[in-house]
Order: structure tokens, then C-alpha cells, then sequence
């Protein structure tokens, strides 16, 4: 895979990493710079131009695998039985169809666990 200036990518181990420079001199091979998400910081990491952390071949949980796709997240109405009866795109959507039912609904976010 050829990293691109401007993209973010998925780290092997699951991390965010934005593409900052593609062009990084003084290096050798390793032109890449990325920003590579930690919970609350970002770390300066650098990688080959096809996203590889080591250019010897061996595998890293930094390789850059694949392009950024942000988790899907949504919020179902939960029935007192535990029943789920309607699955919304935003919270304020799922409040108003609980509001509709009646007592002991509540709303549930689903956050999608990237692999």
C-alpha cells in the first residue's frame, strides 16, 4: 500500500495515525511521518513509503495496515424485558421514540469495536 499525505491509516495493533509529511529527509527510507493516537496524545512516528516501521521486512504491531475507518456508533431503545425495539443513528433520534413508548425504556450507545 502506497501511504498518502492528508490520510489517516489503522496501525497493526489498532491506532489511529495521521499521514503529516511524506517527503521527511536525512531518514533513509523512512520518509513517512505520522501522528499515531494514544488515548489523550499523539506520538511522532516514522515508517517507510509503504507503511512498514521496520524496512528490513519483519512485522510490527506500528505497521500502517490499512486506511481509517471511524467506528460505526449507534443508539437502541431498550425495553424493560431487555428487548431492543428500534436502532437510531443519533441519540436525540432514540430519545424522542423512547419518550414515545412509555416508562422504563432507555437508550443504549453501541460503539463499534475496530478489529
Amino acid at each position: 500500500m502506497k501511504i498518502e499525505l492528508g490520510k489517516t491509516y489503522k496501525t497493526r495493533d489498532g491506532h489511529k495515525a495521521r499521514v503529516v509529511c511524506t517527503d521527511l529527509k536525512g531518514e533513509g527510507v523512512y520518509s513517512v511521518v505520522a501522528l499515531v493516537s494514544f488515548d489523550d496524545r499523539e506520538t511522532a512516528e516514522e515508517y517507510t513509503p509503504d507503511g512498514d516501521y521496520y524496512d528490513d521486512g519483519e512485522i510490527s504491531d506500528n505497521d500502517l495496515v490499512s486506511e481509517w475507518v471511524d467506528p460505526l456508533t449507534v443508539w437502541v431503545a431498550v425495553g424493560p424485558s431487555g428487548a431492543a425495539q428500534a436502532c437510531c443513528t443519533s441519540e436525540e433520534i432514540a430519545m424522542a421514540h423512547v419518550q414515545g413508548i412509555g416508562r422504563g425504556w432507555r437508550v443504549v450507545k453501541l460503539v463499534e469495536v475496530p478489529e
